[in-house]
């Protein structure tokens, strides 16, 4: 179990991080916290910058280090401060490099009572000349997304800022029961916003791109959807017409609908207010999923999806018809089972019966000692009518061998795509800046 696994799971599959609300009167959905408007430079502006620099260049990516302690102790207000301070000297070396080094007041620049080199300034940054005069900070603020995503990663508790705002908080849930509260999810913003100075433009920057592939990805699997929220909003900005963006947003909206989200809504009610709504939610995991088929119709997992949802809205016939399109499409065992469970549900639903058994007999070849399929035959001989063979598939679950690894069922692992390793998709992550290096 990695690092992040045993500070937000303690034990338990079933963590979930959702935002919390300040009063009932509030939205529940977790929203983008507006930036506060830039203040005056701080008069430790440079050493402050000297430090993040630092830190950034010596941070081993994936490596629970110094640096990594060091930038989570920043506060709000810091990181804040570094963002405004490095778009400042950037413009500013810009400016003087395009008048030309005609007299002393073109080598140096002048911020924050401070006039500095910029030969001296280009060096802190690691900036070559053709960088420099095209005000390309990529390098260092790709490798500064990489320290700050593995501070998020990573989240050492002992050194969390105070001065984070309340609308920035998020709980943690286990099992439906409160578990605590985390002050600390500035830094996938803080990672977000230095991509944001990628030039040309980060929407024409693969890397940028793969990062927030990779970074969904992840929290999908650790069930973040405090953080996804505002992360996958972004990215959908930037990355408007990408299919993985697109089905990973569509899966977010399905998640926060699903019973372990809901329960803990409807536990904690004077907590968190009203939990999401079931229509407004599937009906925008419903657009995102067709977005993302229509770009990428070879991409099996998102019609599934699309599938599922169009089932629960009640459109049981082209569910049937997405489904069957899934297993006619996919040599993927998990997803020919899901699909063929799903199918089973969408035909039931339209009264086909006979179809649904056949469906969820074709899962059950899949995955026989599944659990969730033989509950599901059980359930359609009883409402046939058919008590005996609901005994017997009933049995045949109870009888199943009590060992974790030989009960796999992809249902278990269908909102947080437990199959993908936290170890793969973190290097994902911290791959995809690879070359993001000093010279």
């Amino acid at each position: 179990m990695t690092a992040l696994r045993r500070l937000l799971v303690a034990g338990s599959l079933a963590t979930i991080v959702v935002c919390v609300a300040a009063s009932a009167q509030q939205p529940t959905i977790p929203r983008a916290v507006p930036s506060p408007p830039p203040a005056p430079p701080s008069k430790v502006w440079f050493e402050r910058l000297q430090l993040w620099v630092a830190a950034v260049d010596a941070h081993i990516p994936g490596a629970l280090d110094a640096h990594v302690l060091s930038t989570a102790s920043l506060s709000e207000a810091d990181l804040t401060g570094i963002l405004a301070d490095l778009v400042a000297v950037r413009d500013r070396f810009v400016r003087a490099r395009r008048r030309g080094a005609r007299g002393a007041a073109d080598r140096d620049i002048t911020y924050g009572g401070r006039t500095l080199p910029i030969s001296g300034i280009l060096q802190l940054l690691g900036l070559n000349d053709d960088e420099a005069a095209a005000g390309n900070l990529n390098r260092l603020v790709k490798r500064g997304a990489v320290l700050h995503t593995d501070v998020a990663y990573f989240d050492p508790p002992s050194t969390r800022p105070t001065d984070v705002s309340v609308g920035r908080q998020v709980v943690k849930f286990e099992d439906g029961r409160l578990v605590g509260y985390d002050q600390n999810p500035i830094h996938w913003d803080f990672a977000r916003k230095l991509l944001d100075l990628v030039r040309p433009r980060a929407s024409d920057d693969e890397e940028v791109r793969a990062w927030y592939v990779a970074t969904g990805r992840l929290m999908r699997r650790m069930y973040s959807f405090a953080y996804s929220t505002p992360h996958l909003a972004r990215a959908r900005q930037v990355f408007p017409d990408d299919a993985s963006i697109q089905f990973l947003s569509g899966c977010l909206h399905e998640a926060l609908v699903s019973a372990r989200v809901q329960s803990f809504y409807r536990s904690a009610s004077s907590q968190m207010g009203a939990a999401p709504s079931r229509e407004r939610e599937l009906a925008a995991a419903e657009n995102l999923f067709t977005r993302a088929v229509e770009i990428a119709p070879d991409v099996a997992e998102a019609r599934l999806r699309l599938g599922r949802v169009l089932d629960l809205r009640g459109d049981h016939s082209q569910a049937a018809a997405e489904l069957q399109r899934v297993l006619e499409s996919t040599s993927e065992a998990p997803l020919r089972y899901l699909g063929a469970l799903f199918l089973g549900d969408a035909e039931q639903a339209l009264g086909h019966r006979d179809a649904a058994d056949d469906a969820y007999h074709q899962a059950r070849a899949i995955y026989p000692r599944a659990q969730s399929v033989h509950l599901a035959l059980s359930q359609l001989a009883r409402r046939r009518g058919d008590r005996a063979t609901a005994l017997a598939a009933a049995e045949r679950l109870f009888a199943l061998p009590s060992d974790e690894r030989s009960l796999r069922d992809p249902w278990w692992e269908y909102y947080n795509a437990a199959w993908e390793e936290d170890s793969v998709l973190l290097e994902q992550v911290r791959g995809a800046f690879k070359e993001a290096r000093r010279p």
